[in-house]
């Protein structure tokens, strides 16, 4: 069983779309994690408490490392979740300077915004495989 954690939907910047959407992105998302992520993600601010438990949590299972292909380099790291006790998907860590701890970005094969009807300020809670 999985660790718990929950957090506030709050707007995003919109970068992530052109990422999740290149074409070697989508290829290891799928191989990796077993789903082809829609393009974006959902962001979410976590209180304190939820950033040791996530902390904690993170320490304890594996991610999936995404890397450009013909480079070595780490360009993020996912790790499996569960969306609302129903949906899979997945917390992404992008590799990027600046990037808020208090922030993370969940992804799933569909638009989760629209499919559970979020809006800022709304609560959703995840378990961390």
């Amino acid at each position: 069983m999985g660790h718990f954690i929950s957090g506030s939907v709050v707007s995003g910047k919109g970068e992530a779309r052109e990422i999740m959407s290149l074409d070697w992105v989508k290829w290891q998302m799928r191989e990796k994690l077993g789903f082809l992520p829609h393009p974006g993600t959902l962001n979410l601010k976590l209180s304190n408490e939820n950033i040791m438990a996530l902390k904690h949590s993170l320490s304890e299972v594996e991610g999936a490392l995404i890397s450009k292909p013909g480079n070595d380099s780490v360009c993020g790291i996912c790790y499996r979740v569960v969306i609302m006790h129903e949906f899979e998907g997945a917390l992404v860590f992008p590799k990027v300077r600046g990037h808020d701890e208090e922030i993370v970005e969940v992804m799933a094969p569909f638009p989760l915004r629209e499919r559970l009807s979020l809006k800022d300020g709304d609560e959703v809670i995840l378990e961390i495989q």
